[in-house]
């Protein structure tokens, strides 16, 4: 989703690739929750990363996670309910989505919903309110 500058050389190499018929690029929308909604699966496939803010908005809205093995926060918070893959690893990526597609509905949605807990645990008005006077006011 976007259009960044790699959104012209990501769309040709799909096209070498053999694969535009399997993805799908969407432009910039303000309208992400629709674009969630209509997912099964969040992948971030990034090879650095902090907490990413797409992963908390994918969990919020009970979509399952595929991240790289560098997004240690999230790995932290979330760990036994994410799915997870080695970086820069692309077989093992790919083991995982299929993996992924196996998996029963049911606990797959058990997985978000517990997701949701630890969500709403960490990242809520009081605690994030407590953590920015502690670096506010020390």
């Amino acid at each position: 989703v976007g259009n960044g500058k790699l959104s012209r050389p990501l769309k040709q190499l799909c096209k070498k690739e053999e694969m535009e018929n399997n993805v799908i690029f969407k432009k910039f929308s303000d309208n992400l929750e629709k674009i969630y909604n209509s997912s099964n699966l969040l992948v971030l496939a990034s090879r650095y990363e902090g907490t990413p803010n797409v992963v908390l908005e994918a969990i919020s809205l009970g979509l399952p996670v595929l991240v790289s093995s560098n997004c240690n926060e999230i790995i932290r918070l979330f760990n036994q309910n994410i799915f997870k893959f080695k970086t820069n690893d692309i077989d093992d990526l790919s083991n995982m989505l299929k993996r992924i597609i196996l998996i029963e509905k049911k606990v797959i949605d058990k997985m978000c919903k517990e997701n949701l807990k630890v969500l709403n645990k960490e990242f809520n008005l009081s605690k994030i309110i407590s953590n920015w006077e502690s670096v506010l006011l020390n």
